[in-house]
């Protein structure tokens, strides 16, 4: 396929570099980065300039072409998008000193899209351009006993749609940072950090953010650790005249100690008060922080009724690591139900605002394309839908999703995303196969006229555990919790916990575990008692043979009623040959409400994993998931859910690899879906320089009579250990059409008809 004649200037690596440079020299309007890029190069070519310890140089280029043809009833669309993108990345690291490094990079990147859009009656070209330079110099001193830096960051994106040139987005940053690590003496950290952020012309935005932060942490003793810190914020809008100050003291105590070998005791206090002030009145909003006692988070299709896990890592405020959840593209077989991504105030608070930090900057057209549900509950158990949001707008300089919903007072809150659809295509040269979530913060935002001129919060949090081995064999231990928080938002909250837990070897085949738990908690008026038993036999007759069966039972009392849920689960695994393993689970579930609703449910599932030669492998999983809920006031429903599926995955020679899958879903009152995906890949040359594939997936739908297919190769050439290429090819086809009672066939079919051609080359200097 050739290239259309618009693009054949920016295909020629002179052309493609001058027009770089020229638009470059256009689009430089801050001096702060002419500087930075001279002082690149004066380092990097000068006669007589020290080496530098590390350069290098990216340089991404990438091409896609596609075509469309959609039709919806009797409306049709034809659509044709061209891409192209250029993307150079520069480096410097140079040691000045042993101890102190200088640093510098910036990023370049160019993108520009041709699109023709044709309903048959009147045709539109368009032409859009967005450009983005990103200069950072850093210098860091470091050594056992001081640390120090010093960061510039500039963000520039601007973009351009025919004619039109709109102001260019800017975010200047400052940091500076000071580490003390004296031997004995408490550890101090200094951090100095100002972002500017403002459109080129000042006319919709000016934002400046300084804060201040002073932390200290001492450990006089081994089982003690104390820790402070305090944070003073200024943020000014220069376009409203709104500005606040803010100041955050926090201070943490924990101790931990073992006594008598039997006994280990590990207690905490933290607290915090936070302090807001209007210097001067102006319009907008001013954004509280709601802190989160613990992150949740889960992966189900139920999202009505499941109790999320802990995730430590969605509040740890690291912004860049992620937390174990991605949203990004799932691969055909793998687990596409919606993420449950959530936080425990401890309290009721109230909130407004959730911002969802991902691992990386998206597109419009990939950020636009999610559904966000809010869901809230007082036990993490029981959750209702209060507001869905899309699409969220997605930040121009944070890489965050900002959803904002009517204020809501409530303990748990989460957010509930399906991960992105396979039906979308990203720009070239995006990844989105994984998108993750790495961080969920809480908000609560009130319109500057009605907020005080000074306001006060605080938050206490006492934590105490006591786990006490009584005997050694049987094992048996007792465990004593006890959380209490006090909040101006929620008032106090209390959870005690006694519980008793035994473990015993009964013979070389037969083990048991077993646990009873009292819990009492209160939170406000809404007081709970809990009991929580639980055993398990677990049986071990064969090293390749084994099974569990575990009965659990829980009864909740609150002033409006009792709650009640048991469940039984026998759990085997089998090895009945090398290469022949099978697992099979039974379960059985009921419970009630003091509404007086009854709900029941049963789960088989069948796993056979066969591997009869090294390079052959066939997998096969069968469940069965049926639920009842009967009384109350709702009417009585039951659910049946059954899936099947086959995977086959060949490596007939070294250089070839097979896989196929079929997946069959069947649901009540629906009719059945079926996935399929098959796959191949190719390399013709030792080593891998040469890797040939092809795909073919297809979904067939029940709920609209759908049929979705996508096929194409992809080839990747490593033309060198730096270099590489990467074309792919795909064809895509979707049908789907609705019937109407009484009429035979669909009422009305849509179609959606896609070719798409794209190159990615990448080298490195």
């Amino acid at each position: 396929m050739g290239l259309p004649q618009h693009l054949m200037a920016f295909s020629l690596p002179r052309h493609a570099g001058s027009f770089s440079l020229a638009h470059l020299g256009r689009s430089l309007r801050s001096r702060a980065f002419f500087c930075f890029l001279l002082f690149l190069l004066a380092s990097a070519l000068a006669p007589g300039s020290a080496s530098a310890d590390e350069i290098g140089l990216i340089a991404e280029l990438a091409y896609s072409h596609s075509t469309t043809k959609e039709a919806t009833g009797t409306v049709k669309l034809d659509t044709k998008g061209d891409i192209f993108l250029q993307r150079y990345r520069l480096s410097l690291i140079r040691t000045l000193y042993p101890n102190l490094a200088f640093t510098a990079s910036g990023l370049f990147e160019h993108t520009k899209l041709w699109s023709t859009a044709n309903d048959g009656t009147v045709s539109e070209e368009s032409t859009s351009t967005e450009t983005k330079i990103i200069p950072t110099l850093g210098l860091s001193l470091n050594n056992p006993f001081v640390s120090a830096g010093a960061t510039y960051t500039m963000f520039r994106d601007q973009t351009k749609s025919g004619d039109i040139t709109f102001p260019a987005d800017i975010r200047e940053s400052y940091t500076a940072s000071l580490g003390l690590r004296p031997e004995g003496f408490p550890e101090l950290t200094a951090i100095y950090s100002r972002n500017h952020t403002y459109d080129e012309d000042r006319k919709t935005r000016d934002l400046v953010d300084e804060s201040y932060l002073l932390s200290l942490r001492y450990r006089p003793r081994q089982e003690l650790d104390l820790n402070y810190s305090g944070i003073y914020s200024d943020s000014e809008d220069r376009l409203t005249g709104l500005k606040t100050q803010t100041l955050t003291n926090s201070g943490r105590v924990s101790y931990t100690k073992q006594f008598f070998g039997r006994v280990s005791l590990s207690t905490s206090y933290n607290g915090s008060i936070r302090e807001t002030k209007v210097v001067r009145p102006g319009q907008g909003t001013i954004e509280s922080p709601v802190l989160a006692f613990a992150g949740l988070s889960g992966i189900t299709d139920t999202p009505v009724q499941v109790v999320l896990d802990p995730n430590p890592a969605l509040i740890d405020g690291d912004l860049v690591a992620g937390s174990g959840i991605s949203i990004g593209q799932v691969p055909f077989g793998g687990n596409d139900k919606p993420r449950n991504i959530g936080l425990d105030f401890f309290n009721v608070s109230e909130v407004n605002t959730l911002y969802v930090w991902v691992d990386r900057a998206l597109p419009p057209v990939v950020s636009n394309s999610f559904t966000w549900a809010i869901y809230t509950s007082s036990d993490n158990l029981n959750w209702s839908l209060y507001q869905t949001v899309a699409p969220a707008p997605f930040g121009s300089f944070e890489n965050r999703f900002e959803i904002r919903f009517p204020s809501v007072k409530t303990r748990y809150i989460k957010v509930v995303v399906k991960p992105l659809s396979s039906g979308i295509i990203p720009p070239v040269g995006v990844d989105v196969s994984s998108i993750f979530v790495t961080e969920l913060q809480a908000f609560l935002s009130v319109s500057a006229a009605n907020f005080d001129q000074r306001t006060s919060d605080y938050s206490h949090l006492y934590a105490l555990d006591v786990r006490t081995r009584i005997l050694d064999n049987p094992s048996l231990i007792h465990t004593l919790s006890y959380w209490q928080s006090w909040a101006k938002q929620g008032g106090t909250t209390y959870t005690f916990s006694n519980a008793l837990s035994l473990s015993k070897r009964l013979s070389r085949v037969f083990s048991t575990t077993a646990r009873v738990e009292l819990d009492k908690s209160a939170s406000g008026d809404i007081k709970t008692t809990s009991y929580v038993s639980g055993v398990s036999l677990t049986a071990i007759p064969l090293d390749t043979l084994t099974h569990t069966l575990t009965a659990s039972a829980r009864i909740d009392k609150e002033q409006e009623g009792t709650n009640t849920s048991r469940s039984l689960y026998l759990t085997n695994s089998a090895e009945l040959y090398r290469g022949v393993d099978l697992s099979l689970v039974g379960g059985l579930t009921n419970g009630s409400l003091f509404t007086g609703e009854e709900t029941k449910g049963t789960t088989v599932a069948v796993a056979l994993n066969l591997v009869p030669r090294e390079n052959l492998s066939i997998e096969a999983d069968y469940s069965i998931n049926n639920s009842e809920r009967t009384g109350g006031i709702s009417a009585d429903t039951k659910d049946d859910k059954r899936s099947l599926t086959v995977s086959v995955s060949n490596t007939p020679v070294s250089a070839l690899y097979l896989f196929a899958s079929v997946t069959r879903e069947t649901e009540t009152d629906k009719e059945p879906s079926t996935f399929q995906s098959y796959s191949a890949s190719w390399s013709p040359f030792r080593g891998g320089t040469l890797q040939i594939g092809v795909s073919y997936t297809e979904e067939l739908r029940s709920t609209d009579n759908g049929k979705v297919t996508s096929y194409g190769p992809n080839v990747r050439w490593n033309i060198t250990p730096v270099t590489s290429l990467d074309l792919s090819y795909i064809v895509s086809t979707e049908r789907s059409g609705t019937g109407v009672a009484g009429s035979e066939g669909p009422s009305q079919i849509n179609s959606l008809d896609g070719k798409s051609f794209s190159a990615f080359f990448r080298t490195r200097f």
